[in-house]
């Protein structure tokens, strides 16, 4: 399979994740809220990625669109974080790689205190990488199918690096996207060319959310810090604590298991 060799090559014990779960709780919570006799359309938001590890941005940058789509008069009924599959996080990260039950137990953690955001694990359970244009019409087909009377729409978001290398602002097909700069990012003109809405559909195919509210954070710079005892003490200016926790547990283990593996190898070979 695709990037089998990746993951034999390093060691690391990844795979599929086990369970296939689109939670909807929270969605069907946030649906009984829907003001009678409105005509808003109604959007839940995906974000994919390898959440290697998942820290404040992440969360941020949902919240940002959804304050942003509410002020153009869209309901938001949930949020979903998709973490993707291990082939695709190993041919990335290389050794680096975080097992795919520990991405979906801290996107958890950080989703738990939040009334409308959850985790999907749909990417991660199928056999291989799914791109996200595929993650997205799967979600969307699942709820066309939970919820046949509500009309939901995803909205795909991601960072204006991606929308650009993609040429999101054009519309792929079907796929709406929600582009969120990062803070001193421009995204020029692409709103000037991007797809027109549909005649009597108010919600747009791509929408840029140019904000400074936000710390630029990044899961590199994580996994730098969490490298060093030194640095570890410093994570939870970038992640929630209940995940900087379970991440420093995750990289001391990490390390003994590497320590035990190369004293193995020195036996071996002496």
């Amino acid at each position: 399979m695709y990037g089998d060799d990746s993951i034999q090559r390093y060691g690391l014990k990844l795979g599929p994740y086990p369970e296939c779960v689109i939670p909807t709780d929270k969605i069907e919570a946030r649906l009984r809220e829907y003001p009678p006799g409105s005509t808003q359309p109604k959007v839940v938001l995906l974000g994919t990625g390898s959440y290697s590890p998942v820290h404040r941005m992440h969360v941020a940058k949902f919240h940002l669109v959804r304050a942003y789509l509410e002020g153009q008069g869209v309901f938001v009924a949930g949020g979903l974080m998709s973490p993707g599959h291990d082939i695709h996080v190993v041919l990335k990260l290389a050794e680096k790689a975080i097992p795919v039950a520990d991405r979906v137990a801290m996107c958890r953690m950080a989703c738990q205190g939040e009334s409308w955001l959850g985790v999907s694990t749909w990417e991660c359970h199928q056999q291989g990488f799914v791109d996200f244009p595929s993650v997205t019409r799967n979600h969307r087909k699942f709820f066309d199918e939970k919820f046949p009377e509500h009309h939901i729409r995803v909205i795909y978001i991601c960072g204006a690096d991606l929308a650009i290398r993609c040429g999101l602002e054009r519309g792929l097909n079907d796929l709406r996207v929600a582009a969120v700069c990062r803070p001193g990012y421009s995204m020029g003109n692409m709103l000037e060319v991007a797809r027109p809405h549909e005649p009597g559909d108010s919600l747009a195919y791509f929408y840029v959310i140019e904000t400074d509210q936000i710390e630029d954070v990044s899961s590199t710079e994580i996994r730098r810090r969490a490298a060093s005892p030194d640095g570890r003490h410093t994570l939870e200016e970038l992640m929630l604590p209940e995940t900087a926790d379970y991440f420093v547990k995750h990289m001391e283990t990490r390390t003994r298991q590497q320590q035990q593996q190369q004293n193995a190898r020195s036996c071996i070979i002496s």
